[in-house]
């Protein structure tokens, strides 16, 4: 009786095992892709991106500098009841 209990574990044991590894490897798989791509965005946003203009650009007014708001007529309008 106990033979025949053990052949009947037995697939089911195997089963959950070889379950449990693929999950686990899968898993593994997917933190690696994970960490490529977190690794490729990092790379990517470090670039410095050329200007698609040839010729020196020279700064003429700086809007940082401008007093708030920096646009009155748009400021200033407001909505009608």
């Amino acid at each position: 009786m106990s033979a025949n209990s053990q052949s009947a574990v037995t697939p089911r044991g195997h089963a959950f095992t070889e379950y449990t590894i693929d999950a686990l490897q899968r898993s593994v798989l997917f933190c690696d892709v994970l960490r490529q791509h977190s690794q490729e965005y990092y790379r990517h946003k470090a670039m410095t991106i050329p200007h698609v203009l040839g010729f020196d650009l020279e700064i003429i007014l700086d809007a940082q500098n401008f007093q708030r708001p920096a646009n009155p007529h748009r400021a200033s309008r407001r909505c009608s009841d």
